[in-house]
């Protein structure tokens, strides 16, 4: 190739890059697709950027925007940690999933776990009101009874689920599914288009940003 077609080729890729750039930001505009909250409160370590997606099983909506979140996360990028919190928005029956959600976690089962309480509500249109249910569920999936209430009822629990309290509210969380970007960008289905869409305007934002800032 002569200096001449490099200099062209190079040219043609920064237009490319720079168009695309012009598209991201007229595509995602702060105050349309998402929102700047008053403050930042980064949900891990803060040293990578970071997807929040808050959630929960009894939403049909969050069940639907599953099979997305699994395909954003085969191509996301290796440095995006990626955390998800369940709302209960102050309701038993919601704090009992949370409380499901986060003993699966301890009990390293969380894929089987998750994949069964969404199916409990959506397909199988099963109740799920009490600890005894919950705990038929997990036996099911090979965990003994012991083991479940110790995990359900533990420390490590209990705090993950005030926690989760703490920034669903923080983040002003409103419906599910929502997703917050390093602790300071919220958007929602509505605001993004479309719940998938919601991905898309984490990507841009974990691009433009980088890792979580803390003011």
């Amino acid at each position: 190739m002569n200096y001449s077609l490099t200099r062209w080729v190079l040219g043609v890729l920064l237009l490319n890059t720079l168009a695309l750039s012009a598209h991201a930001q007229a595509l995602f505009q702060e105050g349309t697709h998402y929102q700047r909250l008053p403050q930042a409160h980064p949900a891990g370590s803060g040293e990578h950027p970071e997807v929040v997606e808050l959630f929960a099983y009894n939403c049909i909506h969050c069940f639907n925007f599953k099979p997305a979140v699994q395909e954003w996360l085969q191509t996301k990028p290796d440095n995006v940690e990626f955390i998800r919190i369940p709302v209960t928005f102050g309701r038993r029956d919601m704090e009992l999933m949370a409380r499901a959600y986060y003993a699966a976690q301890e009990l390293d089962i969380e894929d089987q776990a998750d994949t069964a309480l969404y199916d409990a509500f959506h397909v199988q249109r099963r109740r799920l009101t009490n600890v005894d249910q919950v705990a038929d569920l997990f036996a099911e999936l090979g965990v003994e009874r012991e083991a479940f209430d110790r995990a359900f009822n533990s420390f490590a629990v209990e705090t993950k689920v005030r926690r989760a309290n703490q920034l669903t509210q923080r983040y002003q969380i409103r419906g599910t599914p929502s997703v917050v970007i390093n602790g300071q960008y919220l958007t929602t289905g509505s605001m993004a288009g479309s719940n998938p869409r919601m991905l898309d305007v984490a990507d841009f934002l974990t691009r433009r940003y980088g890792a979580p800032t803390v003011d």
